[in-house]
């Protein structure tokens, strides 16, 4: 399942935009099922990052926010992206390396809207240097 629809991404970077990138044979409307395959490569892309995380019962709205940067990308791949749209996405990719080690937590809005859930950070790091019997003297 993607973590955008192509109806987000059209409602988050407009139609023009959304026709400029994913144009149908015609050159009439947009593609929206260009959109959709967006969508499930970004996915695809982002499930490397979320794997202790996924699946989702609702999707967490950074979540979504990375996945249409990742689609815009990736839809722009055939015409050169412009600066600001391979910014997006390394800060997409960025966020998602820091979500992966668990630097930020996600908050996962529940189903039925109650209050979400934060997922707790983990942190993995050497052994202790120094303890308290070694810097006894000091």
């Amino acid at each position: 399942m993607p973590y955008a629809t192509p109806q987000d991404f059209i409602d988050t970077y407009g139609e023009p935009e959304a026709m400029d990138l994913a144009v149908d044979v015609n050159g009439i409307s947009i593609d929206v099922d260009l959109l959709e395959r967006y969508a499930l490569q970004a996915s695809g892309e982002m499930d490397a990052y979320l794997s202790r995380y996924i699946p989702f019962e609702a999707v967490p709205q950074a979540i979504k926010t990375a996945c249409l940067k990742i689609m815009r990308y990736l839809a722009s791949a055939k015409v050169s992206p412009r600066e600001h749209v391979r910014d997006d996405y390394k800060d997409a990719i960025t966020f998602l390396t820091k979500v992966a080690k668990g630097e930020i937590a996600l908050v996962v809005p529940q189903p039925d809207d109650s209050a979400p859930v934060i997922q707790p950070v983990r942190y993995w790091g050497d052994q202790r240097q120094f303890s308290g019997s070694a810097l006894r003297d000091y």
